[in-house]
């Protein structure tokens, strides 16, 4: 079946508590999915879900993460018509810009590949999928005097935390002010997300985002002013929205990583259990 729907689906799954290898890797593979129907949860998106791919329009959003396809689970010999059907869906909808995922659940095992051989431009390829047992997320790391996470709750804290964006990801003003243009179409109130912005001196100095679906809790855009790093903030920033999360009974916590990020999650306690893959179709 195929839904066209403005809200997340609203069958929710259960907090996950198995911790075998394949578990995780599913964890991570199903609060992905979650997310990504989170993000199409404004009122004016569209979400195209069927048992066997999702994918999500949120029109007037420029940001490919606000634009993509996941969960694609087809025959080999259907990807390719699918591909391009997706395309021209995309390009009949407007979509300039949009991330195609490959997860751990994702078929056939050469979707990637696919992807590329249809000119989308490999993003990033690989990056490790990464979880933690909430009860064991390594929590006493120093931070510098002063340091504090608040998390967004009004118009002003939200507008810091798309131009702290910005500049630690060193982004396009576009892709900032997508989240402001997403949060404030849902209602700072009634967020699936929850923002998170560390201040030192009276001054935002990094970021985080944190979601809680699928079963499991993520973090996604975890960012750090250069002048910053490697003082502890980073790790605060993962550590206070997975406290949060546990507080909520949550007991997995998942990410996908970059390289450089690899060794701050391993000091935390995260493995590496899967990859994740993300490929940008541009619309010429």
């Amino acid at each position: 079946m195929i839904m066209h729907s403005n809200a997340m689906p609203t069958t929710q799954a259960p907090i996950l508590t198995d911790f075998s290898a394949a578990a995780l890797a599913a964890a991570l593979d199903s609060n992905a999915q979650a997310f990504f129907a989170a993000l199409a949860a404004t009122p004016d998106a569209i979400h195209d879900h069927t048992q066997r791919y999702h994918r999500w329009i949120n029109p007037g959003i420029l940001s490919p993460m606000f634009n993509g396809v996941i969960g694609v689970n087809l025959a080999a010999s259907a990807v390719d018509d699918f591909i391009q059907e997706t395309k021209e869906y995309f390009k009949s909808n407007r979509v300039p810009l949009s991330f195609w995922w490959v997860t751990p659940g994702s078929q056939p095992a050469d979707l990637g590949s696919r992807f590329a051989a249809h000119g989308m431009i490999p993003y990033e390829v690989a990056a490790p999928g990464m979880a933690v047992d909430l009860n064991h997320l390594a929590v006493e790391l120093p931070t510098p005097d002063g340091f504090q996470i608040a998390t967004v709750n009004d118009e002003e804290s939200l507008q810091v935390w798309a131009r702290t964006f910005v500049e630690t990801f060193e982004a396009p003003e576009f892709a900032g002010q997508a989240w402001v243009q997403a949060s404030q179409r849902i209602g700072l109130d009634r967020l699936p997300w929850r923002l998170y912005i560390g201040w030192l001196a009276d001054q935002p100095v990094g970021i985080s985002l944190s979601f809680c679906g699928g079963g499991a809790a993520s973090l996604w855009a975890l960012g750090v002013k250069p002048t910053m790093r490697r003082s502890g903030i980073g790790a605060a920033l993962t550590i206070r929205p997975m406290l949060d999360a546990a507080r909520q009974g949550y007991r997995i916590g998942v990410l996908f990583a970059t390289e450089l990020g690899v060794p701050l999650y391993e000091r935390l306690g995260y493995r590496t259990y899967c990859t994740v893959s993300r490929y940008l179709w541009r619309d010429e």
